[in-house]
């Protein structure tokens, strides 16, 4: 199937079922009714449009499972497509290929066993090939699986983490109306007593929540738009099939509602141009992984008293700055996405260390897949741990001016290929006890976790004292500097105007 054949009949499909009021970011559900689709060979989750493509092929077809597998795969896992049935054509669309890293000098970079590592390439031109799948319910073979969705409790607790690590602007007013403004860079909501559920509460906040991604500091979307324009529908049709996908993950239940009055222009929008819809989910797919991305940004966050240290740094003394070694306890690289299985495993979650970790009663075998950190850039050891996290930075597409500042704050910086004042990368990284970061590219979609080689017991209490004073050093320098400016601004306000005040009491003219 060619590539404008295969978006002109999945374009075709979603315009029936908004028709008929059952495209799948439309259709209400309640918490445990929906999962995304998934493949059990792979371990992964469908994607962006093959996502929203899949769930429409469930819904017109009456599926009621969210497997979907290649006929090969099926047989990997001693199962089979039944004879005569039809499979779903889809298609993987490639922006970026691996190739090996290099050094300043061109040569290339390994890890610990010798490796080359690899970084992504954005390419001029995507390559684009397609896949038949069969759902699960074609297949004779597969094992039951059973599908839990998160306690009420759990997944409230999910969604909130998500609000307070985003640090949005939100407001709460006694109102009927929730919006963003860009202007002002806010979110308006109702008050949560307002909601009739909190399910319902959070469902609204998160869409919200969606929209404030667009800002221009963020994930830098059009949002110039007036009320009931083609490009209002547009960044709404975004905000819903990204709530669609957060909420799934998350088991919040989905009440479209008002954004029901949007389907007239999105069927209009797609007679049009169908590869919109793929452009929508592709951008709502960036969505769903930047706020997930931010409660992992939080992950070491703590609260600090830090005005008075900037203001008066201090030499830390070692003394006061024990190691936190926890050696009794196994710690897990776990991703956001991947602890309910880990937690059904028997990992627990450590809140001070922010961290999942293996009891000491229970058996190591089945927590391997997180032994060792995934998508974690593993780079040559350096003395200073801003440089080696400059390395690893540069490494996932990054552009830096000078060093990274590691204030366990996010910082937005361009990455390669952007234009002009665009910002598709950020960073946030930790001079603690062991040096260690996040780093996201947007552009790309890479996204990990960075550690440095230093582990905990190889940095001295001496050395993190140093560390964190320079940082402070630095920060005190920048509020003199601040200070220092408003004075000589202060003082060049006083000066015109008292010249202004002469000329006026003397009758002349100033020149």
């Amino acid at each position: 199937m060619s590539s404008n054949t295969y978006v002109e009949t999945v374009a075709a499909s979603i315009i029936s079922q908004l028709e008929k009021g059952t495209a799948p970011w439309i259709k209400p559900w309640q918490p445990g009714e929906r999962f995304m689709p998934f493949n059990p060979s792979s371990g992964n989750a469908y994607h962006g449009m093959n996502a929203i493509w899949l769930l429409s092929v469930m819904e017109d077809r009456g599926y009621s499972d969210n497997r979907w597998l290649t006929f090969k795969q099926a047989g990997s896992l001693g199962a089979q497509v039944n004879r005569g049935e039809k499979g779903t054509a889809i298609q993987y669309w490639k922006w970026t290929e691996d190739l090996p890293a290099v050094d300043e000098s061109g040569n290339p970079l390994t890890d610990e066993s010798g490796k080359v590592l690899k970084q992504s390439v954005r390419l001029q031109k995507p390559k684009v090939w397609s896949a038949t799948v069969f759902n699960a319910n074609q297949i004779t073979g597969l094992l039951e699986i059973e599908r839990t969705s998160l306690p009420e409790f759990d997944r409230h607790q999910e969604a909130e983490a998500i609000l307070i690590d985003s640090r949005a602007n939100i407001l709460y007013r006694q109102s009927d109306r929730a919006f963003y403004s860009p202007s002002t860079d806010t979110i308006t909501l109702p008050e949560r007593s307002q909601f009739h559920s909190m399910d319902g509460f959070y469902a609204t906040a998160l869409h919200e929540l969606g929209h404030w991604t667009g800002h221009s500091s963020r994930l830098n979307r059009d949002l110039a738009h007036p009320f009931g324009s083609q490009g209002y529908a547009k960044e709404e049709l975004r905000a819903e099939i990204a709530s669609l996908m957060l909420g799934e993950k998350l088991g919040i239940d989905h009440e479209p509602g008002q954004h029901v009055a949007y389907i007239a222009s999105w069927i209009k929008m797609l007679q049009d141009d169908p590869r919109e819809l793929f452009r929508a989910s592709a951008d709502a797919e960036r969505i769903t992984k930047y706020l997930q991305g931010r409660e992992m940004l939080q992950e070491k966050v703590e609260e600090q008293k830090i005005t008075e240290q900037v203001l008066n740094p201090v030499m830390v003394s070692a003394i006061d700055m024990p190691l936190r070694t926890n050696s009794d306890r196994i710690y897990l690289d776990v991703p956001f996405a991947e602890k309910d299985p880990a937690k059904a495993l028997g990992a627990k979650w450590d809140r001070t260390e922010k961290s999942w970790y293996v009891p000491a009663d229970i058996s190591l075998e089945p927590f391997k897949q997180w032994m060792e950190p995934k998508q974690t850039l593993h780079i040559e050891p350096a003395q200073n741990p801003e440089l080696e996290f400059a390395k690893a930075i540069k490494l996932a597409g990054l552009v830096l001016d000078g060093m990274p500042i590691m204030d366990g704050k996010s910082h937005r910086v361009s990455v390669e290929g952007d234009e002009n004042s665009q910002k598709s990368g950020s960073y946030v990284g930790f001079l603690d006890r062991h040096p260690a970061g996040y780093i996201n590219n947007y552009k790309t979609g890479y996204e990990g976790k960075w550690k440095s080689k230093q582990r905990q017991n190889s940095i001295g209490t001496k050395d993190v004292a140093i560390l964190e004073a320079e940082a402070l050093e630095r920060k005190a320098a920048k509020v003199k500097e601040q200070v220092q400016k408003k004075k000589e601004e202060k003082q060049l306000v006083n000066h015109f105007s008292a010249e202004k005040d002469l000329v006026q009491s003397t009758g002349g003219i100033q020149i």
